[in-house]
């Protein structure tokens, strides 16, 4: 005699796993942008909460923990749904973030500088993909700082004229985005 093995059936698929399986290429990606750009102004809040408590109790390993695990999200999710300009971006400042976890390094200005930095181009590429605009912030300044802030090199002068608005403002777009929406 033969065994046979019991039969076990798959659940059955939800509505939105059907959607998501009778829908068109493009009709998938827009569905997950969507999921996506949702759950990043939700990780980007958390950054800017997260980095308020940072400078509070700059100690915090917790919090610093926590800003890691949030861009974590956005590099993994943003690579999820072809993002990968942001997905790298992302990706470079987790690097910094686990270095400095891992060697359990004091939290230093420049840290915190880099982390305000991160929120600001983030919020600026969410905010433009939400408008489905094909311009990106130029990242280009918070990845130098960064890959800088691992190298171990000293911080740049900060520039004398300036104010943190003003920054903010530089992160006007300026590039068209490269990646399929």
């Amino acid at each position: 005699s033969t065994l046979k093995s019991p039969v076990v059936e798959a659940p059955a698929p939800t509505a939105e796993t059907l959607k998501l399986a009778q829908g068109s290429h493009e009709e998938i990606d827009a569905e997950l942008l969507e999921i996506f750009l949702e759950e990043a102004q939700e990780v980007v809040a958390t950054i800017s909460s997260e980095l308020e408590n940072l400078r509070a109790q700059p100690h915090d390993v917790d919090t610093l923990t926590n800003i890691r695990r949030a861009t974590h999200t956005l590099k993994g999710s943003g690579r999820m749904v072809g993002l990968k300009e942001l997905g790298e971006v992302a990706w470079e400042v987790e690097q910094t973030l686990n270095m400095w976890l891992r060697q359990e390094i004091d939290v230093t200005p420049e840290l915190i500088d880099m982390i305000g930095l991160e929120h600001d181009v983030f919020t600026v590429w969410v905010g433009e993909l939400n408008k489905k605009s094909d311009q990106v912030p130029d990242a280009s300044g918070l990845v130098a700082l960064a890959v800088r802030l691992r190298s171990g090199e000293p911080p740049a002068p900060k520039p004398t004229t300036e104010s943190a608005p003003e920054a903010a403002a530089e992160l006007a777009v300026t590039e068209p985005l490269a990646e399929s929406l």
